[in-house]
């Protein structure tokens, strides 16, 4: 149980229903008092699909003009390895775009490139395997640190719900290459001071 509710939530983005979720419920619960306001919603793209990302990154830019929250990009066969990611038609942007601005948030990109890497150091921390979204999300708190968006005394909740299983050739990535040994001389020690060096420094 959390001793207080979170001022900043973060999720991987595919058309944005789970923030729609989540503002509905917040919206229905208020009269008891328990939660005054939303948390702000930062939500997290892959850079190999990224429309509402690249819609909101425009507006900002031009101080949000007419028209502004239907004005999004449409990408035919997006290529990503983020499968339950990859909405290239994000008919939702106009409701996530407002709720974005509304609560003071923002829509980031993370890299791809780097999610094997985050999804082995997540393990190596706190032994839990997560698939890309999930990595993709804490790709995305770490955007969030480098632009200087999180403050001290945010209590933040990050959404890392999906597991691994769900992506085993994610999982495959993330296993180190196999060396076989014929016996227990050829076998090598592994620093793990060493080893959480190594996944900090790629991230």
């Amino acid at each position: 149980m959390m001793e207080e509710f979170p001022n900043v939530y973060f999720q991987a983005l595919s058309d944005g229903t789970g923030f729609i979720a989540i503002d509905k419920v917040i919206n229905e619960i208020k009269e008891l008092n328990l939660i005054k306001q939303n948390p702000r919603f930062i939500s997290v793209k892959p850079d190999g699909c990224a429309p509402m990302a690249h819609a909101w990154e425009k507006a900002v830019k031009n101080n949000f003009p007419e028209g502004w929250t239907t004005d999004y990009p449409i990408y035919e066969n997006p290529q990503t390895i983020v499968p339950t990611l990859a909405t290239g038609n994000q008919g939702n942007y106009r409701i996530i775009s407002e709720l974005t601005r509304k609560t003071d948030g923002d829509i980031l990109i993370a890299k791809e490139s780097k999610l094997v890497d985050i999804a082995r150091l997540i393990a190596y921390e706190t032994t839990v395997r997560v698939g890309p979204a999930s990595a993709l999300t804490i790709g995305g708190f770490f955007e969030a640190l480098k632009k200087g968006l999180l403050h001290n005394g945010d209590n933040i909740m990050i959404n890392i719900g999906e597991g691994v299983r769900r992506a085993p050739d994610f999982m495959e990535d993330m296993i180190y290459t196999t060396e076989i040994v014929k016996s227990i001389d050829e076998c090598k020690r592994v620093n793990r001071a060493d080893l959480k060096d190594m996944l900090w420094s790629k991230i």
